[in-house]
C-alpha cells in the first residue's frame, strides 16, 4: 500500500490541464452552431415536406422526387460527397 502513494503528490506541469484549448474548442463549436443552425432547420422542413408530399401522392415518380430533393438546403454547403466548400458554408 505504502508504494502506490507517490512521493511528491505534486503533478508535473507538462501534466496539468490547460484551459486555454478547451475554450477555443467550445468558442467554435458554438460559432459552427449557430452559424448553421438555421441551414439544418431549414433542411428538416424541407425533409418534413417531401414527406408529406410523398405520402399525399404529389410526387408520383422517382424523377420529381430528385427534382425535389436537389433542391434541399443542406445541399448549399456539399453538392456531392466530397465536393464541400469553407466558402460556400461562410458565405
Amino acid at each position: 500500500m505504502i508504494l502506490l502513494v507517490p512521493v511528491s503528490p505534486e503533478v508535473p506541469r507538462f501534466h496539468r490541464p490547460t484551459w486555454g484549448v478547451s475554450w477555443v474548442v467550445a468558442l467554435i463549436l458554438i460559432v459552427c452552431y449557430v452559424q448553421f443552425y438555421s441551414t439544418v432547420q431549414a433542411d428538416q422542413t424541407y425533409v418534413d415536406r417531401f414527406q408529406q408530399m410523398k405520402e399525399e401522392g404529389q410526387l408520383p415518380d422517382p424523377a420529381s422526387e430528385a427534382d425535389f430533393l436537389s433542391k434541399r438546403p443542406l445541399l448549399n454547403l456539399s453538392v456531392a460527397p466530397k465536393n464541400w466548400s469553407l466558402e460556400r458554408a461562410i458565405f
